[in-house]
């Protein structure tokens, strides 16, 4: 199960959340800024895996942005394969995706991740079915 999904740049601004769990904003603030103070402070010859408290932290660096996801009893390498696919499906829609892109149309974001994530556990990885679902999405807006 996914417990969260982050996306922050390198500044230490989160530019997008998920929550799974059940979360109040202040431990959700915190475990955003502890997370990214060990991103930028971590090394890029480690492991792109690692724990923080009790969650387990998978992440990926694309463009200045930091993908992370939380995970409980997921495998690793699959949530490091998701990453990247979550990476290329935006790239796709987006036509070479920057952080700006992300910000102004966050509510895309969401479209993506709540037609590949249901209740922390993904669903759906089939990106001619989801970029034809948002599409359709985006011309209705």
């Amino acid at each position: 199960m996914l417990n969260f999904i982050l996306l922050q740049n390198r500044q230490g601004k989160t530019r997008f959340s998920k929550w799974y769990i059940n979360c109040n904003e202040a431990k959700q603030k915190k475990i955003e800024r502890d997370i990214n103070k060990i991103l930028i402070n971590r090394s890029r010859s480690y492991s792109n895996i690692f724990v923080y408290e009790n969650f387990k932290i998978v992440y990926r660096l694309y463009a200045g942005l930091y993908f992370v996801v939380c995970i409980e009893n997921e495998n690793e390498l699959y949530i490091l394969e998701f990453i990247h696919f979550m990476a290329q499906l935006l790239d796709t829609f987006f036509t070479n995706v920057c952080e700006l892109d992300l910000l102004f149309n966050f509510h895309f974001l969401y479209y993506f991740f709540d037609n590949i994530i249901l209740g922390g556990y993904i669903y759906e990885v089939n990106k001619n079915i989801i970029l034809d679902k948002i599409s359709k999405i985006k011309k209705v807006i």
